[in-house]
């Protein structure tokens, strides 16, 4: 039976920024993704999220920036 991997924990290490500051976000698949691309696989709303990247293809990590003046 053939699966696909599924997302298991998404976490941004700061819910609440303030102008200037960014979050790590940290994406935990099931198992190995071959060809994950945030760029594409990722919509973002209220910001942008620099290429994340990962050692293992399961733990992958990248920064957000919120746009400026945006209260969400």
């Amino acid at each position: 039976m053939n699966h696909s991997p599924s997302v298991n924990t998404f976490t941004l290490s700061d819910t609440a920024l303030k102008a200037g500051e960014t979050a790590t976000v940290t994406l935990v698949f099931s198992e190995a993704v071959a060809s994950f691309s945030s760029a594409t696989d990722i919509t973002v709303a209220n910001g942008t999220l620099a290429k994340m990247s990962s050692a293992n293809n399961v733990n992958w990590t990248g920064t957000f920036t919120p746009t400026a003046n945006t209260e969400e």
